[in-house]
């Protein structure tokens, strides 16, 4: 593996032609993600949509999606939320908790996403931080 390879594949972000780019980007699976065993076969499906899910609970959270129902509230700002999944990241937003970090300077981050989008800031050409100051 080359280090452009290695930089793409580490950040999880490579261009559609296999080249490492800073435009439209996709995502790439892990090695792990091939390993995992199969998940057990859907046998609830959305009367809605044919979603389908191997829990009646995440097909219940799902129809939330079409009936409007935002049954998980915010207990700091009330906030209300479709899915528990979706009010547990956002409480982060309330407290001091930053469990992402960077490795490559050690910056911490609340949410997963912010710090990818940082981590491919170490890779790009040119300067790495920008003055703020007139």
């Amino acid at each position: 593996i080359d280090e452009t390879e290695l930089t793409a594949r580490y950040t999880g972000l490579i261009s559609e032609d296999g080249q490492l780019t800073w435009g439209t980007l996709r995502r790439v699976p892990s090695p792990s993600f091939h390993a995992r065993p199969p998940s057990p076969s859907p046998s609830h499906q959305c009367p809605d949509c044919g979603c389908c899910f191997t829990q009646q609970r995440s097909l219940e959270e799902h129809r939330n999606i079409h009936t409007g129902a935002r049954p998980f509230v915010c207990g700091v700002c009330g906030k209300a939320f479709c899915h528990r999944r979706t009010l547990n990241k956002h409480t982060r937003i309330h407290s001091w908790e930053r469990p992402f970090q960077c490795t490559d300077c050690g910056q911490t981050f609340k949410l997963k996403d912010t710090m990818k989008r940082h981590q491919v800031s170490h890779s790009r050409p040119g300067p790495r931080h920008l003055s703020h100051s007139p």
